[in-house]
């Protein structure tokens, strides 16, 4: 678990697209795509139980991603004040 200090908190622009799973409310997941350009924000993760994966805010979305995704087609970006 050591993505966790380094990337919560911090925002990344996505360079290539790339997807990420939303909940819905009957507790389904459903892939979403993330297009290239798009500014998410680390909420929370890795966790002990999805150690790969992580929280992240997009606008108003909150989506579940996987840190290898992150960190291959994003880069460290600036606040984006979310």
């Amino acid at each position: 678990m050591t993505h966790r200090v380094a990337l919560a908190g911090r925002s990344f622009r996505l360079n290539m697209e790339t997807c990420g799973l939303e909940s819905l409310e009957d507790n389904r997941r459903t892939a979403v795509r993330l297009p290239a350009g798009s500014i998410v924000r680390v909420e929370a993760g890795p966790s002990q139980l999805y150690e790969s994966m992580v929280l992240v805010r997009m606008a108003d979305r909150e989506l579940a991603m996987f840190v290898e995704d992150l960190e291959a087609r994003g880069e460290i970006v600036a606040s984006a004040g979310f």
